[in-house]
Order: C-alpha cells, then sequence, then structure tokens
C-alpha cells in the first residue's frame, strides 16, 4: 500500500488575537515560497477559517475529495495546495468544537490531507496560544512560528503572551512582523494630516512591537504600512502585498534558510 508521508516541515503564522493579518503573512509566504518550492497552505483556523476567501478561491466550485486511500485531496490553486474548512462549510457555518476535537481535526489535516512531497506547510493558525499550538509542536520536528501584531494595547499584550507560550513549547520564532503602522500616505510618503483639525493620523508606531520583540530577544523583521490598497485587494482575492513591503516577506524567508 502506498502511504502518504506527512509534510517535514511547517511554518507558523500566528498571533495572540485575531485581525492583525496573520493569514495576510501567511498567504504571502505561501505565494512567495511557492515561487521556488511546493508549498502547501494549512487553515487552521477552524472556527474562522478565510485563507480562501483572501485567495479568491470560490468555494462553491471546489470539494475536498478523496483518493483511493481514502487520503483528502487539497484545492490546486496557482501553484499551491490549499486546504481549509472554508470549503467543508461554504455557507459560512459557525463550528463549535471541544479543544481535544479540534487537535483531532489538526492532526487529520497534517496526515490525512494528500499533500504530497511538499517542502513546507505554511499554516495559518487560530488566534490562542492553546491546543492547536501544542498540537503543532507534537506534530512537527521541524517547525517555525511568525508573530504577528498590530500597535494597539491589546494586541500587543497578546503579542507577549504568545511569545511566551512559544517559548514554553519550544517553538522557534523567526521573527516578529508589526501590521498596520505608520502615519505616512501610502501613495505620496507624506504625514498623513486631518483636513480640518490639522492634527497627523497615526494608525500605530511600530517601535512598540520591536520593543515587545526586543524584550524577548527575538528578531524584530519589519513594519507593513497601513495601505488601503492592501485591504482591496484581499477584497479581490489577490493578498500579494506591494511591492514596498514585500521586502518584509523575503526577510522572513531569509530567517528559516
Amino acid at each position: 500500500m502506498l502511504i502518504h508521508k506527512k509534510p517535514k516541515e511547517a511554518i507558523l503564522s500566528i498571533s495572540g488575537k485575531g485581525g492583525v493579518g496573520k493569514t495576510l503573512v501567511a498567504a504571502n509566504l505561501a505565494i512567495r515560497l511557492s515561487k521556488k518550492h511546493k508549498i502547501g497552505l494549512l487553515d487552521a483556523d477552524i472556527k474562522s477559517p478565510n485563507i480562501n476567501s483572501i485567495l479568491g478561491i470560490d468555494n462553491s466550485k471546489f470539494e475536498h475529495t478523496k483518493d483511493e486511500y481514502r487520503k483528502i485531496l487539497p484545492i490546486e490553486y496557482n501553484g499551491l495546495k490549499v486546504f481549509s474548512t472554508e470549503t467543508l462549510f461554504p455557507d459560512l457555518h459557525g463550528i463549535t468544537i471541544p479543544g481535544e476535537q479540534q487537535r483531532s481535526f489538526l492532526r487529520q489535516a497534517v496526515f490525512d490531507v494528500k499533500w504530497g512531497p511538499i517542502e513546507y506547510l505554511i499554516v495559518d493558525m487560530d488566534p490562542s496560544s492553546g491546543d492547536s499550538l501544542l498540537t503543532m509542536r507534537e506534530l512537527f520536528k521541524k517547525l517555525h512560528a511568525v508573530v504577528v501584531s498590530t500597535a494597539d494595547i491589546s494586541s500587543l499584550n497578546d503579542c507577549h503572551r504568545i511569545i511566551h507560550a512559544c517559548i514554553i513549547h519550544k517553538i522557534p520564532i523567526l521573527g516578529v512582523i508589526a501590521n498596520m503602522v505608520g502615519s505616512k500616505c501610502p501613495y505620496c510618503d507624506e504625514p498623513i494630516i486631518c483636513y480640518n483639525c490639522k492634527k497627523t493620523i497615526s494608525f500605530g508606531d511600530e517601535i512598540k512591537v520591536k520593543n515587545v520583540a526586543d524584550k524577548f530577544k527575538i528578531p524584530y523583521i519589519g513594519g507593513i504600512k497601513f495601505n488601503p490598497d492592501i485591504k482591496n485587494r484581499n477584497n479581490k482575492g489577490n493578498p500579494v502585498l506591494p511591492d514596498g513591503d514585500m521586502w518584509i516577506i523575503d526577510k522572513t524567508i531569509r530567517c528559516f534558510k
């Protein structure tokens, strides 16, 4: 009988809370790496999966099927192998599962999906430091994490917590990425100033995120600047970062190669 082996190495895009951009980072890492490597992209955020949406995958046109060995076939999409519960529940059904069942699902996603001979499995994790993180530590000997945070206080606090959890579980952290930061116009690079009150508008100071990384003596990779074009691209199924921010993804890749 043909034995399908699990991927050898995984890179986790993690945060302590939702809405900070970990899905954006995961998608860009997968897309960038797929130019030279065979890549799998796993949406492990079971309760709020969004990988398919930002990749522009129409869930109504895809379904996960199984091969003769009952291995689940991932979606083949633009050079990536993608697996997400978003395809299993295309009508935006809410999923409520206990922690142990969530761990079981992640094991199945790693072992029972026919990833094939991929070099890296990029994983968009759920926004927590609990069962799913521990499960990935148990499943992979070669494991890396990229921490994503915004500069607001709640995100910084949760960034602190997720880094601490990685240290406890002995998960190597490639670095920390700040998202949605800056006070300059993404088009002309001048300060964003309110027309009425003349005050400078800031979307967060990335130095606050860097300070958290420095506290734990882990690399600070850089900050993705506030840019409405990124949101517009996501809404159109094109999550690729603008050229001015892509260096952050390239720097992340250099950290583990």
